[in-house]
């Protein structure tokens, strides 16, 4: 009886051990370096920025000539962006691009390493954010602030390169 007893007790910790082990192992990390990181400042880049924006106003239809104006004031102000280290923004500095980066991380298991974030060079009042992170084979590029009533991040996106 006090065999068997023991052999429970030595199997049960050997089985525990096991699934501590499989548990333990890290999980497969996205891998950025065989994809064309995009880069803030890149000339490409903005031109990619530029055409979505474009598209995007393009599908919406403008209400008033203070739809317009607001148009095209965000469209001359995106004439360049910066990046921005992502272990250092602050929530303060942007409520939605905090919430976009805490759910990459969550739901994508991403780091901050990872992540490409740029903001909107110039005196704007509420600059326009890009937030990328590897996906397959490209980047996915989410544009965030670009439009006052879209608050979900993933609305507004294209696939970098």
């Amino acid at each position: 009886m006090l065999k068997k007893i023991l052999f429970a007790i030595l199997l049960c910790g050997h089985i525990c051990c096991a699934r501590a082990e499989t548990l333990s192992e890290p999980m497969p990390e996205a891998q950025p370096s065989a994809i064309q990181i995009p880069v803030c400042e890149d000339a490409a880049f903005k031109q990619k920025v530029m055409s979505t924006v474009e598209s995007y106003f393009d599908e919406k239809p403008i209400s008033s000539t203070m739809d317009h104006r607001q148009r095209m004031l965000k469209l001359k102000g995106l004439h360049g962006f910066e990046t921005l280290k992502v272990s250092a923004f602050e929530p303060q500095q942007n409520y939605l691009v905090a919430k976009a980066l805490v759910e990459l991380k969550i739901n994508k298991h991403l780091t901050d390493k990872d992540i490409v974030l740029c903001r909107q060079t110039g005196d704007v009042k509420a600059p326009v954010y890009l937030v990328a992170y590897p996906e397959d084979n490209h980047f996915r590029v989410h544009l965030i602030n670009l439009d006052d009533n879209v608050t979900d991040y993933e609305k507004i996106f294209f696939l970098y390169p």
